[in-house]
């Protein structure tokens, strides 16, 4: 579902799908950013954007992203000829450790399978590069385009909880899912693709693999 290219010595590589790049915020996107993200039927299934969202909202989580520590990861995500889709991410649950992983698409892409696409490189990303027992995610039980996500990506119900709504000024309830990586594992036939990873981060071992997958 991805590969990660060879690094420099100061980027680890480009994670990428079929039609989707995954990018490191940059202070260069927050315009874009901003226009994409302000929209109210986006923060409104999100806990942590708010609304309305402006350019300083963009900086201030530009900025933050860069002082993520390990366990965390953020990525603006971009078809491959440039234009910005959305974005994912993921962090560590406080009560399991496990990642929790969350994703939004812009408006003008909706409809286009744009969210499981970007949802099921960043699920791959997590479990080949940090190998947990299964990620985590959670949606509006009202969202019925991300439950449809969850779904395509092999998610299974795993209870109801509440969460804080920046948008809305209040807790909104929510259905949490988990993957667990054997589900992941059985699953791997999304399409047929190859991928590959090389770490050059200290003294970790590097991971190589190509292969089509039926």
């Amino acid at each position: 579902m991805f590969a990660e290219r060879d690094s420099s010595e100061d980027e680890e590589g480009s994670l990428f799908t079929r039609r989707l790049r995954f990018m490191t915020p940059a202070p260069g996107d927050a315009d874009e950013l901003t226009a994409l993200a302000d929209n109210p039927r986006i923060a409104a299934n999100l806990s942590m954007m708010p609304h309305p969202y402006r350019r300083a909202d963009a900086e201030a989580w530009i900025a933050q992203c860069a002082t993520l520590g390990e366990g965390a990861a953020a990525f603006l995500v971009r078809e491959h000829g440039g234009r910005l889709v959305g974005g994912v991410g993921y962090g560590l649950r406080d009560d399991n450790g496990e990642p929790d992983i969350g994703s939004w698409i812009g408006e003008p892409f909706w409809g286009q399978g744009y969210g499981t696409e970007a949802a099921q490189g960043l699920i791959d990303h997590v479990f080949l590069m940090r190998r947990p027992r299964a990620v985590w995610a959670a949606c509006r039980p009202t969202n019925a385009a991300a439950r449809r996500v969850m779904a395509r990506c092999g998610f299974q119900w795993a209870g109801n909880g509440l969460k804080r709504s920046r948008a809305l000024g209040g807790m909104i309830s929510v259905e949490h899912y988990r993957l667990d990586i054997e589900c992941w594992r059985a699953i791997k036939a999304w399409g047929r693709y190859s991928w590959r990873i090389e770490s050059r981060r200290g003294d970790a071992p590097a991971v190589r693999e190509t292969g089509e997958r039926p």
